[in-house]
């Protein structure tokens, strides 16, 4: 008896760990995200409100209407895509636009489309999450 119920605690333990372990991933780490904003976006992107660079303010993107940034001159194409599927910001679309930029507003554009980040491309899963856990900080 004394075994089973050892054996039970110890496997109600394992599934905590391994139902929580995902979900602090999925928070990313802030310090993390920084540091690599640091070095993959910031010489593009200001992190304060209504300063441009290359690219628009990354302040408070998070629930910004696509297209919407103060300041900033968009292409035909990512203008396309932002018109064609309305959405805003989320850990979703920007996880997606910072892994393929052109990939992804080609998809919601329906056809081909040029980004200035066609360089850029975050490819590593952990550092997509941590940079998206910084920018949800950006308000």
């Amino acid at each position: 008896m004394t075994r089973s119920i050892t054996g039970l605690v110890a496997s109600a333990a394992i599934a905590g760990f391994m139902v929580a372990s995902p979900a602090s991933a999925a928070e990313g780490d802030v310090a993390k995200g920084e540091r690599t904003y640091k070095t993959k976006c910031r010489s593009c992107h200001a992190v304060k409100p209504d300063v441009k660079r290359v690219g628009p303010s990354l302040f408070a993107i998070m629930g910004r209407k696509c297209g919407t940034a103060p300041k900033t001159r968009f292409s035909k194409g990512y203008k396309a895509a932002c018109e064609a599927k309305s959405f805003t910001w989320d850990e979703a679309s920007i996880d997606a636009y910072i892994k393929d930029p052109a990939g992804y507003m080609s998809e919601l554009a329906g056809k081909k489309v040029s980004s200035p980040m066609r360089a850029v491309r975050i490819r590593k899963e952990s550092d997509r999450v941590n940079i998206i856990a910084y920018l949800k900080t950006l308000k």
